[in-house]
């Protein structure tokens, strides 16, 4: 079963308990907000905003359906839509979250690097380039970084050699961008001999029971504690910057893989 299907399956009873209230459809990201739900967010590709506006229309018309409509089209052939029902599965997955007794299910606060999964002289495969935490362990490990997009800096490998290297690292650090390409089940079997196999990023669903067949040791994103998020995703700002309307989060999965 793709990851996908599964993090669809884990959350579909859930789902259809709840109504859709918002969705933004920004340049650079999708926020969702589901009925007694915190706002959930998903990157969103630049090549997605050509789209057209019949398209976009038809998405908005999702608002005020149940929201098992919109969490399926996290398994969708269509990037768009298939960031969209990732956002609205992490507001379903942060407001499970919130609900929860602090400390329990293994919810810490922080991100990878709290969560200690990073060892000196660790050789390590990140997916997606992650600037400010390449700045924190570029010197303490041998790191390899692979990206769509390696005009973003010098040293960054082409994705499409990302199998080999996850195949001889210690720690793989994979984007869960990878979720809305299509890549992600290909890269997490290229990991399976890793140490330790992260999924990064706000982008991440933090459903622990979708990754138990998968090599995944930890899941490190963030959760959206500021209603204004939904309008900085139209006013067209990055991730990164969203990050400043959410709270890092990690948990520790007991892979059985």
């Amino acid at each position: 079963m793709s990851l996908v299907q599964s993090i669809f399956e884990c959350l579909i009873d859930v789902a259809s308990h709840h109504t859709v209230v918002d969705i933004r459809l920004g340049a650079l990201a999708i926020g969702v907000r589901l009925d007694d739900c915190p706002c959930g967010v998903a990157y969103r590709f630049k090549d997605e905003t050509g789209l057209s506006d019949a398209r976009s229309s038809d998405i908005h018309s999702l608002c005020g359906r149940p929201a098992d409509s919109i969490l399926s089209l996290i398994t969708s052939e269509i990037g768009l839509e298939r960031s969209v029902g990732l956002a609205a599965a992490n507001s379903l997955v942060a407001s499970m979250i919130t609900n929860q007794r602090p400390g329990s299910a293994h919810f810490a606060d922080g991100d990878v690097i709290a969560a200690g999964v990073i060892k000196n002289g660790d050789r390590i495969a990140m997916i997606g380039y992650f600037q400010p935490l390449v700045e924190k362990i570029g010197d303490r490990c041998k790191l390899e970084i692979y990206e769509l997009d390696t005009s973003m800096a010098p040293f960054l490998r082409d994705s499409s050699d990302a199998p080999q290297g996850l195949k001889r690292c210690d720690v793989a650090l994979i984007t869960s961008t990878t979720i809305i390409n299509g890549t992600v089940d290909g890269l997490l079997e290229a990991a399976g001999n890793c140490r330790e196999v992260v999924m990064l990023g706000p982008s991440t669903p933090m459903v622990a029971e979708a990754y138990t067949k998968t090599p995944v040791t930890l899941l490190s994103g963030a959760l959206a504690i500021d209603d204004e998020i939904m309008e900085a995703v139209s006013r067209g700002h990055s991730m990164h910057h969203l990050l400043s309307f959410m709270r890092k989060v990690n948990f520790r999965l007991s892979t059985q893989y």
